[in-house]
């Protein structure tokens, strides 16, 4: 449990320091090269990584009229256990090769961790309390949603509280560990990943094996784990597999717009890691034009293009 602490740690990062050095630059593990918004614009720089993907008291909650924060156990109980694990030391030596089974695990509670820790996660919390209380429930929940959601947009404490406990909770992924699947894929084109890095693959892109026979209902889930290679993790009733494979490289660029896509879209996602030479390219795709600097470091700003 979270103690009481004066002294709690203000600026929690939602991802992990230990996972963004994995995209570090080879001359200085504090930095990562990355796009980051800062609307209306994109910059494209170098960030230390000690200063983004934080927010000041996020793991804070009261008690009494006292602070008191989850930091602690997230390090001891979870990031510790995985960096000290011979699967994360497979991971940082850059040999993907030496994953295999017994790796599984290990994976899929660090991707399912990375997604229920993130700032996006409680903001996707709040937005579905606010239309529970505001508009009713939506037509797909269960009834447990119902009754999750209905608890939680009674007070504005609810769905921070829920973020938190969620946040700390390795056993909840133990009820669908059944139907998971692994896969560690090697690209040849460099990959990118962001702030929010467990990333939701739509099934309708194919390009992977995985990807092929799943049924309604399955989810399949990305996270890079270096600009070399990554996993992906396949939620489904048919399959309950670990394999190696090859990542096209068209997928992978399309892997890589999904982050640019992230970085656009979602308020919660400030910057997305990336070196390589398409970085232009992809903006110029999503219609941003540089507006200043030179080089690798500038800022781009969306153009309206007129067509007709």
């Amino acid at each position: 449990m979270a103690e009481r602490n004066s002294q709690h740690t203000k600026r929690n990062h939602y991802v992990p320091q230990f996972y963004m050095r994995q995209f570090a630059l080879d001359d200085d593990r504090t930095k990562v090269k990355c796009l980051s918004r800062h609307a209306p614009y994109v910059s494209v720089g170098v960030k230390s990584i000690a200063r983004i993907g934080y927010e000041e008291d996020l793991y804070t909650f009261s008690v009494a009229g006292s602070k008191a924060s989850i930091e602690d156990d997230l390090n001891q109980t979870i990031e510790t256990p995985i960096v000290n694990s011979d699967t994360w030391k497979k991971i940082v030596a850059g040999e993907p090769d030496r994953l295999d089974q017994s790796d599984k695990l290990t994976l899929y509670l660090l991707m399912r961790h990375l997604q229920f820790r993130n700032i996006e996660n409680l903001r996707f919390i709040e937005q579905e309390a606010a239309h529970a209380r505001d508009f009713g429930f939506r037509d797909d929940y269960s009834e447990d949603e119902r009754e999750m959601y209905a608890a939680l947009s009674r007070t504005a404490a609810g769905p921070p509280s829920y973020f938190l406990s969620m946040a700390v909770n390795m056993q909840q992924f133990a009820l669908h560990w059944d139907r998971a699947s692994i896969a560690v894929i090697r690209s040849r084109v460099p990959l990118r990943s962001s702030t929010n890095p467990t990333l939701v693959i739509p099934r309708k892109l194919g390009h992977i094996t995985l990807l092929e026979e799943l049924e309604a209902g399955a989810f399949c889930y990305w996270l890079p784990l270096s600009p070399h290679f990554g996993v992906m993790l396949t939620m489904s009733h048919r399959f309950n597999d670990f394999v190696h494979q090859e990542l096209p490289d068209d997928a992978a660029r399309v892997f890589n717009r999904l982050y640019l896509g992230q970085l656009l879209e979602m308020p919660s996602t400030r910057h997305c890691f990336a070196d390589d030479p398409e970085i232009e390219g992809d903006l110029q795709w999503a219609d941003f034009d540089r507006f200043d600097g030179t080089g690798d470091r500038g800022r781009y700003k969306r153009e309206v293009r007129h067509t007709g």
